[in-house]
């Protein structure tokens, strides 16, 4: 019952260390709690979630969270001026566009919790080990929960490359150990420009906690990085809404979306912060994307479904809609030329 308790323990993690976010109300933001743009509802506490069925023994599929091996990718692949997009782990990706080096959300603990020594357990290896990694110039963070902003790996980045950390407002809070002067925060809507690149932070539908009296206290989202010949959506964790059109108007449509699929059951619990397969190709139209990588799936047991659960389902979802040619499915290390 080791990942149950860490449920519980989440109450009792501290994060009053450093001061939450001030700055003048916005559209997101009332001076005191970010919020979504659209209402999701009344969340459901997490003491109602306790209440369900312990996620990694009863899940609803009949899978097993159970160790897989995978074969890791050489890195002697990543060795090319080729742009290509690498698929990790979870929300993890290494983008390489344009001579830069992109991280997303990166996580290679063991666990998704506390000190990365708490929470559910992975269950296979990441990719690519992060001693093959290339250097590394941007880090984005979509949001503040402990499978998206993982500290142990987080400090061994700062440590070996010590790139530049772009995450939402009020998000420095947790990061004290980067420089400051290479780490930005950013609102919804707002960008960077650095040696060809933008990156925009764009609007996810969602929340943020990581302990006691920090809820939504610090902002998430997404981000829209653009080159002179390619443009990526890492669209973070986010449920359906009105985000993934304005989007599109407002930036555009991308070359290539990331979007969660998995950890969307129960669904009466996931509905409000989490896509399911039916709903990620939703956002896919909306977006008027080329095409779509799905991720978040099948590394952490977060909800009630099996680890190939929600990529099972998106493939057959895939099949009888003819997307399967522009939205797919990755496996750990799978490389994508965007060029291609």
């Amino acid at each position: 019952m080791r990942f149950f308790l860490f449920l519980s323990l989440l109450l009792l993690v501290p994060t009053l260390m450093h001061a939450s976010y001030k700055g003048p109300p916005s559209d997101n933001f009332d001076g005191n709690k970010f919020h979504n743009l659209a209402p999701s509802g009344k969340r459901k506490s997490l003491f109602s979630f306790l209440k369900l069925r312990p996620w990694r023994f009863n899940s609803s599929s009949e899978e097993k969270w159970e160790w897989r091996e995978i074969q890791q990718i050489a890195p002697t692949t990543l060795n090319t001026s080729e742009n290509q997009l690498i698929f990790i782990n979870h929300a993890t990706f290494l983008l390489k566009i344009d001579g830069a080096n992109i991280l997303t959300d990166p996580i290679w603990s063991k666990r998704s919790g506390p000190f990365g020594r708490l929470g559910p357990s992975r269950v296979h290896n990441p990719g690519l080990k992060f001693e093959d990694l290339p250097d590394i110039d941007f880090v984005v963070i979509s949001h503040n929960h402990f499978d998206h902003m993982d500290l142990p790996t987080l400090k061994k980045i700062e440590k070996k490359f010590k790139p530049i950390f772009i995450v939402g407002l009020g998000n420095s809070r947790y990061l004290k150990f980067i420089d400051k002067d290479r780490l930005i925060e950013l609102d919804w809507w707002k960008s960077i420009s650095f040696s060809g690149l933008k990156i925009f932070f764009v609007p996810a539908q969602h929340w943020s906690f990581r302990g006691r009296f920090d809820m939504n206290e610090s902002l998430w989202g997404g981000f829209f990085i653009q080159s002179s010949n390619n443009s990526v959506l890492f669209s973070g964790d986010t449920a359906e809404g009105p985000h993934f059109e304005m989007i599109r108007k407002k930036i555009g449509s991308p070359d290539l979306a990331l979007i969660p699929i998995g950890a969307y059951l129960p669904r009466e619990f996931m509905k409000p912060s989490h896509l399911g397969p039916s709903e990620a190709i939703d956002a896919f139209r909306a977006l008027g994307a080329k095409k779509a990588i799905a991720m978040h799936f099948g590394t952490f047991p977060l909800g009630t479904d099996g680890p190939t659960q929600a990529s099972k389902e998106l493939k057959l979802l895939l099949t009888e809609e003819d997307l399967s040619e522009r939205f797919k499915i990755p496996f750990p290390g799978m490389i994508q030329y965007l060029d291609k």
